[in-house]
């Protein structure tokens, strides 16, 4: 089984990365794009169902919805950034509907260099670091070189085009997140029985669906609360919640926090 990783999923501009001192991930999946690079020791990865072990300057580059997982010891020093398409949509639009024969690459000694400039800040890391996001401009320049390496090195095919069920559900629910949707209505619209997509749902997810769905209402009316002056009331109603008073409860119960603080 594996799990899902709502905030590398959720959100326009995704960006999360972290110098890591030895990683465990069990398998996981999300939208954002991935890429992993090690600096020291050797990295052992497992992508869909083929094992990778990465040493140094080796790295990997994820597709959306990937199924992935690390494992290293302490010897290990790796750099994992996590990013949307918003950063890279040229590349994102090439390699639409298809999938890469590997997900392996070697860059090269100018993009290596660009890597370690952009992200890598302190000369030595010898615990875990959360990385600070790099101005727009450089952080583009960097993950297109890298992404330009990824081309040249690798062959892409075109995808199947039918998902696994739960990136099928993930996928109905960023369309539909703004609707009045329930777990059995979305069984019903992707025509699987209600109560074998509730037990996939829950042994992947481990929330309720109603929890699953409200972070998506909430990033977007998050959203709008800071770049527009609509009401607390249409942006409620616009983000996919059934009333103001659910749409105050959630902020508290998932960001704690309340709308008005979030304006300010």
């Amino acid at each position: 089984m594996f799990f899902h990783q709502p905030h590398n999923t959720i959100g326009n501009n995704i960006f999360n990365a972290c110098v890591y001192r030895s990683i465990f991930y069990d398998t996981h999946i999300h939208k954002g794009y991935e890429f992993t690079f090690v600096l020291e020791g050797t990295l052992n990865a497992k992508v869909d169902d083929t094992e990778y072990n990465l040493t140094n300057g080796e790295a990997l580059l994820l597709f959306p919805y990937q199924l992935h997982s690390y494992q290293a010891d302490a010897t290990c020093l790796c750099l994992i950034i996590v990013f949307s398409d918003s950063f890279i949509s040229s590349f994102a639009n090439i390699v639409k509907d298809k999938k890469a024969l590997s997900a392996k690459l070697l860059p090269s000694a100018e993009t290596q260099a660009f890597i370690k400039k952009t992200f890598l800040t302190q000369p030595t890391y010898p615990v875990s670091v959360s990385v600070k996001m790099p101005d727009e401009l450089p952080l583009k320049a960097c993950l297109y070189a890298l992404c330009d390496d990824f081309l040249k090195q690798n062959e892409l095919i075109p995808s199947p085009r039918k998902y696994s069920l739960i990136s099928e559900l993930i996928l109905y629910v960023e369309k539909n997140f703004q609707k009045n949707i329930t777990l059995r209505s979305t069984a019903k619209d992707l025509g699987y029985c209600h109560e074998h997509l509730s037990r996939v749902f829950n042994k992947a997810f481990h929330v309720n669906f109603k929890t699953f769905v409200n972070q998506y209402r909430l990033e977007f009316a998050s959203h709008l609360i800071k770049t527009t002056k609509k009401t607390f009331l249409e942006i409620a109603m616009e983000s996919g919640f059934q009333s103001v008073r659910s749409f105050n409860r959630t902020f508290l119960t998932l960001a704690n926090v309340n709308p008005s603080s979030l304006r300010k």
